[in-house]
C-alpha cells in the first residue's frame, strides 16, 4: 500500500476513536522518519 508522498509535500490527517492520541502520536512519527 503507499499513499504517494514525497518528503516536503504537506499531509493532512483526521483521527477520531477512543485511542486518537496513541494514534496520531504513531503516525507522525512514522512519517517523519519515512518521509
Amino acid at each position: 500500500m503507499g499513499l504517494g508522498i514525497k518528503g516536503g509535500d504537506t499531509v493532512t490527517i483526521t483521527v477520531e476513536g477512543g485511542n486518537e492520541d496513541a494514534s496520531l502520536k504513531s503516525m507522525e512519527q512514522f512519517f517523519q522518519e519515512n518521509l
